[in-house]
């Protein structure tokens, strides 16, 4: 009886913790983490994200635009969309066949001068056949309502979104329509081409998700280079430079990536109806439990410093070992931690450029000699008076991220 009775608290026992680590596990799994949603609100303004950032469906505007890019054979509606507005073929293949020159526009110049690179002939041919579609845009841009795409934080963390590539190449156009405007001296009629691409711009960067933030870093950079071609850096636009936020936006897109996984994990279910098991369920918020902390120590590197790949190694504890594809691409992924910044400080040397160019024009002796404090702490700019001009470059190294970036350095010609 006694052995009986032994054997069944042996079995008995074990069993009974088990039960209570399991109960203790789902209801941990279940319950609210108030000190990550209390970050949030923090960061967001007291609001949570979908206060912030309210599902919405794609607008007027940017179905329109996908009509009239078609139009000119750009494919800008999602591929997983059918019966949305898609090009012609023989649109398409027009639009293809100057692709490659349109592309060349995107190269760097290493120094300001007064001779622009000019529009190549086939995309100048191209745009003015365009122009109406062009004009179209321009109107729809200034005057509508801004576009608004698809967004749900509280959906499927993989859902579909903008086309970013048929947004890319409509700036692309727009931005090679404005150069050819400025050549011909209709000023007004292409600053309003900038504008107009400006706002699309600002409108993907808008969209709290990784990817839109990159490619609008991207439409950012392509428009430094136009605006480093203009004689004269138009009246509106040192404060629009000054005023960009893109490494708070990122940041902002790492959290709420953070946030699809918590919500995730506090759900009994994902929002296409299928029932989530409490693994699913407590992976999803440890995952984002730790990208959050991991993106609080990020914060903490000064920006020129952070080096994605030390980082991971640095911070083992940002991901668990058993998330092995998590682990593969995170140094990757943080690679895309310093771009916002390192576009802003091209955008602020555009600005520092444009006013050296305009000094030395009227017989300036160049930029102070002293380092000039720069947007970000422990950088500076530096001059350096040249042979026919002045170099500004970062005082403090920073560190070139892509074939994509420009350059942190210039020389500025009289």
């Amino acid at each position: 009886m006694r052995h009986n009775h032994k054997v069944a608290l042996l079995v008995t026992v074990p069993l009974f913790l088990a039960a209570s680590c399991f109960g203790v596990f789902t209801v941990k799994s279940l319950s609210a983490d108030p000190e990550l949603t209390a970050a949030w609100r923090d960061q967001l303004g007291g609001a949570t994200f979908p206060e912030r950032y309210p599902t919405t469906r794609d607008n007027a505007t940017v179905l329109r635009l996908e009509q009239l890019g078609a139009a000119i054979g750009l494919s800008m509606s999602p591929a997983e969309e059918v019966g949305r507005s898609a090009p012609e073929p023989d649109a398409a293949a027009r639009y293809r066949a100057i692709k490659g020159s349109l592309i060349t526009l995107d190269q760097t110049p290493n120094h300001l001068d007064r001779s622009p690179q000019s529009v190549p002939a086939d995309v100048a041919a191209f745009l003015r056949a365009a122009r109406p579609q062009l004009d179209a845009v321009s109107s729809l841009l200034l005057a509508g309502e801004a576009p608004v795409w698809r967004l749900d934080l509280e959906g499927e963390i993989q859902q579909p979104g903008p086309n970013l590539l048929g947004i890319l190449e409509l700036t692309r156009l727009l931005l090679a329509d404005s150069r050819l405007l400025f050549e011909a001296g209709a000023h007004d009629q292409a600053q309003l081409r900038l504008d107009a691409s400006w706002r699309l711009t600002n409108a993907v960067l808008e969209r709290p998700q990784v990817l839109s933030q990159l490619i609008g870093h991207r439409l950012v950079r392509l428009h430094l280079l136009v605006l480093r071609s203009l004689p004269d850096l138009p009246a509106s636009w040192p404060e629009r430079l000054a005023n960009l936020k893109l490494h708070e936006q990122l940041i902002m897109a790492f959290e709420a990536e953070a946030f699809q996984h918590h919500h995730l994990g506090t759900s009994s279910q994902s929002a296409a109806g299928d029932q989530l098991g409490v693994w699913s369920r407590w992976r999803g918020r440890s995952w984002a439990r730790r990208f959050h902390h991991s993106i609080a120590a990020a914060k903490a590197i000064p920006v020129q410093d952070f080096d994605p790949v030390t980082f991971t190694t640095e911070h083992p504890e940002a991901l668990p070992c058993w998330d092995v594809p998590a682990q593969l691409v995170m140094p990757t992924y943080w690679d895309a931690w310093p771009r916002g910044a390192q576009v802003e400080l091209a955008a602020e040397l555009t600005v520092l450029a444009s006013a050296e160019r305009q000094r030395l024009a009227n017989a300036g002796a160049g930029g102070p000699l002293d380092p000039t404090p720069a947007r970000f702490s422990g950088l500076r700019w530096r001059y350096e008076p040249q042979p026919g001009g002045t170099r500004i470059h970062l005082d403090g190294g920073f560190r070139q991220l892509g074939p994509h970036d420009l350059p942190l350095e210039i020389v500025v010609k009289r």
